[in-house]
């Protein structure tokens, strides 16, 4: 489960992250669903249309784990510390 600041007591998404084991590393798939239940001008959607919205949280989802990426890479052990 997954709830913006923003969000109502009853507003919330889903956050689904798989792993998975691959030559050289660890492939991170990450599915957040559950934005079609809140409403088109809820404030979490910065005003923006569906498809301009779902490119801007897929950019931020991106920069966040590519940021865990790089953290792993330079304590040279493949793990958050």
């Amino acid at each position: 489960e997954w709830r913006n600041a923003n969000f109502a007591p009853t507003e919330k998404t889903q956050v689904d992250i798989a792993f998975e084991r691959i030559d050289g590393g660890t492939r991170v798939t990450l599915r957040h669903s559950g934005w079609a239940a809140l409403r088109g001008d809820h404030p979490a959607r910065h005003g923006l249309q569906p498809a301009a919205f779902i490119r801007m949280t897929g950019l931020w989802w991106g920069e966040l784990l590519s940021s865990y990426r790089a953290r792993t890479a330079s304590t040279g052990t493949g793990y958050l510390q």
